[in-house]
């Protein structure tokens, strides 16, 4: 299946879902769209309030059953001008290797992502995986589920430095250096 991305004006994503689908349904098309959200705790007044974000502004996922052509696009996109696909330097639309396969995993996420998706916790060894410290390990100091980040302490030239890091740049290891989910499946 071809995968795509439009862009939409970011906080106008909503209104360019109902126009895409209701075109896609005029139009006879099995195209799938998807909105990738998440659900973070805001603290208002002293109380804890549950609002739900868009995870990437702007951004609507795309699963045709076939590849679309310009005639097909065009149809879909017309009239409005407030939305686009984005595309590679060689002017294709379709996502291609790692783009794709993220594309894949945000239609296998659940409707909105919530902090308990993430499993890290205070005290874990963690391997960072991807930036400047790639491959260093380190243990969790500090969990930020409301911004999606983690403090690491990591050795470095003999010292204990503070990283901040996003969720995704860490990956939870036991002892022998498996991550949770390999150790779970020897």
């Amino acid at each position: 299946m071809p995968y795509y991305i439009l862009f939409s004006r970011s906080g106008n994503e909503e209104d360019t879902l109902k126009h895409l689908k209701r075109r896609v349904k005029d139009l006879g098309l099995g195209i799938e769209f998807k909105i990738m959200k998440r659900e973070m705790v805001n603290i208002k007044n002293g109380a804890k309030l549950l609002k739900t974000y868009n995870a990437l502004p702007g951004y609507i996922f795309v699963k045709s059953d076939d590849e679309l052509c310009p005639d097909t696009i065009a149809r879909l996109l017309s009239p409005s001008l407030v939305f686009y696909f984005l595309h590679y330097h060689d002017g294709s639309i379709m996502l291609q290797r790692d783009d794709e396969k993220f594309a894949i995993g945000v239609f296998e996420l659940p409707k909105v992502i919530t902090s308990d998706n993430v499993f890290i916790r205070n005290g874990d060894t963690v391997e960072i995986v991807s930036g400047a410290f790639t491959a260093i390990r380190g243990r969790i100091l500090k969990v930020d589920r409301r911004r999606s980040r983690v403090d690491v302490a990591i050795s470095f030239m003999e010292k204990e430095m503070k990283l901040t890091l996003p969720f995704n740049d860490v990956a939870v290891r036991n002892d022998e250096g498996k991550s949770e989910k390999e150790a779970g499946e020897t």
